[in-house]
């Protein structure tokens, strides 16, 4: 048994999660906002270096989590899906020819999110709620002002996909005891902000309804947060053996 007079015997979790580690994240998201936010996504007025800044938070989570948890349980999945975000960031910054293939690769990490979260219960109601919602505005509010037709085909299969993915977090979050509740409501977190910030990217950047810096400030933040929540929903070290399983913790 562990000695409080012996803090080198604790555990890094002891004193709960270890916050601080996600202080270079913040620093990097920042530095995102600061040197990111003024130009617009496009390949004639994009500098390659600020895309990078706009990438390395990504790349800090994506290698935290396998510091952290080396690759066991959900954390290589959440990797790659990581990984695969980080890409389709970079084709999303020169949106006018990298657009789809952006998309694309989100969609991809959505797959893995799926595959992760399950589909057992299946919570068919929630599921027929959301893709009902997600119909009607697509249908009535973002298809109409989307053009080419090819962003719009991209854009509605992109859709589903995303509200695959909330569906099953949310089910995940409601209706299942496992992982542990912190673990469960980061996931929904960032399934709930991811589909916030995408629906922004729609509405603000390619249907431009608000100026480019404030649209990006909405888009650029709830996407952060999102992708962090991601990684705290999946890293078993971050919550300590006591959370995440806590019949052994003793």
């Amino acid at each position: 048994m562990k000695s409080k007079n012996n803090p080198k015997g604790a555990s890094p979790n002891e004193f709960g999660p270890p916050v601080y580690h996600l202080i270079p994240y913040v620093l990097g998201v920042i530095v995102s906002f600061v040197w990111f936010l003024p130009y617009k996504p496009s390949i004639e007025t994009m500098p390659v270096e600020r895309v990078v800044l706009k990438c390395l938070p990504i790349l800090y989570l994506a290698i935290y989590i396998m510091i952290m948890d080396r690759g066991r349980g959900e954390s290589l999945k959440v990797f790659y899906a990581l990984m695969l975000s980080l890409i389709g960031d970079i084709f999303l910054a020169y949106h006018d020819v990298g657009f789809l293939y952006g998309i694309a690769l989100f969609g991809i990490g959505h797959l893995i999110y799926i595959k992760t979260f399950g589909f057992r219960p299946m919570k068919l109601l929630l599921g027929g709620a959301l893709f009902a919602a997600n119909f009607l505005i697509l249908s009535f509010f973002a298809l109409p002002y989307v053009k080419p037709a090819s962003f719009r085909v991209g854009i509605t299969i992109y859709s589903l996909l995303l509200g695959t993915m909330s569906w099953r977090a949310l089910v995940r979050y409601f209706f299942m005891t496992t992982p542990c509740k912190e673990r469960r409501i980061c996931s929904a977190l960032g399934a709930m902000l991811l589909f916030i910030s995408d629906s922004a990217y729609v509405f603000l950047q390619i249907i431009e309804l608000l100026p480019h810096i404030p649209a990006q400030i909405i888009i650029l933040s709830t996407y952060y947060l999102s992708q962090v929540f991601f990684m705290l929903g999946s890293c078993e070290s971050f919550w300590g053996l006591d959370r995440n399983y806590p019949n052994k913790s003793s």
